[in-house]
């Protein structure tokens, strides 16, 4: 029998169910009451797989993730190869012995249904205190009054809230309303670059392309055409090393059918060998073999000057929205969240609420508009080993307290190289 906890703390309405949304549900749920408004009808998750980075990874196993329901995979190598198939590049991480754990590869559904999990499953379970997050499905944001908490839906339902927290991706809803600039509510911008991706179970691609890292050495690989067109692809196992995860990058002017409108548009194999015919037999013989093949038109935000207004802030791609080229997107969502444990204190309560949320972007916003650019800049410069090149900054970030205490002093480290 599940204990429901008297009620307590502040009344938080999460606005967007995905990874930003559920994991700051998890850290909110023990101190406050937390309902996540979705708009989707049901749980739906777009994308492969994707990578978490030590640092985050470590504050996630905090909150009690179960890694055994994702299947992570750790990254030992990342080897870059030309299309004629030489090897350019081979970098040992040694991420476990600089930062605690590896860079490890998680299927994006699985991550997110466990990150629900631990918003919504009952408290005994998780050995934590206070009530489950409560998710709403089906829930379109129409308003939201930054001064008062109100939030209203499209179908007239209306939530009183002490908090509001956007978390509603790259198209974000909430985003106007807390900053009234072009920069908010322009739509994002085209990054110049598209990406077809797909998945493929790893023993058929292996049996395939014989290049691919095996689980002995499970490793980024990642292939440059390099004769100036900027094609290249990725790829990566995840799942326990059952799949493999393929990225395949094309510049949209090269594109004879680009994406329109959707995010993700349906494409056929014949589609992507137009622009990769030049490339290994095995790559394309994987290609042929592949369903479910997504184009993807790459988008980012420019940094915003706020993330928060009155009783409203923004997290995850709804406030910094990247380019995907150092695997940031996730890993600053889940900071965002380690950073909401400034409220998880009972003497936070809905006057003193502002003044938490002011310390939690001095930290939150200035970082992540860095990583924004930072992410921006590979696909202008096209050095993809910048990705392990900053890893110090991306790795070593103390939390939000320890940041806090840094920039009282002056001694918060920011990247400068």
């Amino acid at each position: 029998m599940t204990t429901t906890v008297p009620k307590r703390g502040l009344d938080i309405t999460i606005v967007g169910g995905g990874l930003g949304g559920a994991i700051s549900a998890r850290v909110l749920r023990t101190h406050h009451n937390v309902t996540i408004l979705e708009r989707t009808p049901h749980a739906v998750e777009f994308g492969a797989a994707l990578l978490i980075g030590p640092s985050t990874m470590q504050y996630l196993d905090k909150l009690g993730l179960d890694r055994s329901k994702i299947g992570c995979v750790g990254m030992d190598f990342v080897r870059i190869w030309t299309k004629e198939e030489i090897l350019v590049h081979d970098h040992a991480l040694n991420w476990e012995k600089d930062y605690g754990d590896k860079w490890l590869s998680n299927n994006r559904a699985d991550l997110r249904n466990e990150f629900l999990r631990l918003a919504t499953a009952p408290s005994s379970e998780l050995g934590v205190e206070g009530n489950p997050a409560k998710i709403v499905f089906g829930a379109e944001v129409a308003a939201v009054d930054t001064q008062t908490g109100k939030l209203t839906l499209k179908n007239g339902d209306v939530y009183e809230s002490d908090l509001v927290i956007g978390a509603d991706g790259i198209n974000s809803i909430v985003r106007p309303f807390v900053v009234d600039e072009p920069v908010a509510v322009n739509p994002p911008k085209l990054s110049g670059t598209s990406a077809f991706r797909f998945v493929i179970p790893a023993k058929e691609a292996m049996e395939i392309y014989p290049h691919l890292p095996g689980p002995n050495q499970p490793s980024l690989g990642i292939m440059v055409a390099a004769d100036g067109s900027q094609r290249s692809l990725a790829f990566y196992p995840f799942r326990d090393f059952t799949m493999f995860n393929f990225i395949m990058l094309v510049p949209d002017n090269l594109l004879k059918d680009p994406v329109s409108g959707s995010k993700n548009e349906l494409r056929s194999a014949e589609d992507v060998l137009v622009y990769f015919h030049d490339f290994p037999e095995g790559i394309k013989a994987i290609l042929r073999l592949a369903t479910n093949i997504r184009l993807w038109q790459i988008r980012h935000q420019d940094p915003l000057p706020t993330y928060v207004k009155g009783r409203v802030m923004l997290v995850g791609d709804a406030a910094h929205a990247m380019t995907p080229t150092q695997s940031q997107g996730a890993n600053q969502a889940i900071e965002d969240a380690e950073g909401l444990e400034l409220l998880n204190n009972d003497a936070v309560d809905r006057d003193s609420l502002n003044a938490v949320l002011q310390q939690w972007e001095r930290v939150r916003r200035p970082r992540a508009s860095i990583v924004q650019d930072l992410s921006s800049g590979v696909l202008s410069s096209h050095d993809i080993t910048t990705v392990y090149k900053h890893a110090p900054f991306y790795w070593s970030y103390p939390g939000i307290v320890k940041s806090l205490e840094l920039l009282d002093k002056g001694e918060l480290i920011t990247y400068a190289g």
